[in-house]
């Protein structure tokens, strides 16, 4: 982890000797870094496509043939071995998890005693915002997919309906988070929330193109 930590810190260093504004630097590294685990993102997708489309399958079966338990078996099992359900689907996910949180230790611990172009209204990146508008961008931007997919405008079945609860939970959460967190980690925290809802947006519309042709 702190091999992972050095290398973050020093390319976060190169990045401000060429763009001299650490807000600009802190968003750059972090689309680089989630731009390397793309290939990652769009099989884990893909893999979420094919559980939730074998479990539909399951329940037309076992609605189909719940008075005949041998048949049942037999027809899922079938499915199973067809669909090649694959249990770690969720593994290139978990890989995620100690990089971010490491680039995530990279801005938490500097202290940015400077502000930036990117946020006017703050002095320093190393204070919480303190009209807000950073965690409420952050807010938006991460509940953005799943709202164009309630509404109908994207429709893809990685992208599960948005329930009130579930907009409540997750904008009170990210809230609570960022109203006192600095300000470099509320851009850090923005950036990964926009690279995550273009990125499903995108492959949303593309596997809907696909679907039609």
């Amino acid at each position: 982890m702190n091999i992972i930590f050095t290398i973050f810190n020093n390319i976060f260093n190169g990045l401000y000797s060429i763009t001299g504004d650490y807000g600009i630097s802190i968003i750059l590294l972090t689309l680089v870094v989630r731009s390397l685990f793309l290939p990652m993102s769009i099989k884990q997708k893909k893999t979420m496509e094919k559980h939730q489309e074998t479990s539909k399958k399951v329940e037309m079966i076992k609605q189909k043939y719940k008075n005949n338990k041998s048949k049942l078996d037999e027809e899922l099992q079938k499915i199973y071995l067809s669909n090649s359900v694959n249990m770690l689907g969720c593994l290139p996910m978990l890989m995620q998890v100690p990089i971010m949180y490491s680039l995530y230790k990279v801005f938490s611990s500097m202290v940015l005693e400077v502000g930036t172009k990117l946020v006017p209204w703050i002095s320093t990146l190393s204070v919480a915002d303190p009209y807000f508008i950073l965690p409420m961008i952050t807010v938006i931007v991460q509940l953005l997919p799943n709202i164009l997919s309630t509404i109908g405008i994207i429709k893809n079945t990685s992208v599960g309906k948005l329930t009130p609860m579930n907009a409540v939970m997750i904008g009170g959460f990210s809230i609570l988070f960022l109203v006192k967190a600095p300000a470099a980690i509320a851009l850090y925290m923005i950036a990964t929330s926009l690279y995550s809802a273009a990125e499903q947006i995108i492959y949303s519309i593309y596997s809907n193109k696909k679907c039609i042709a």
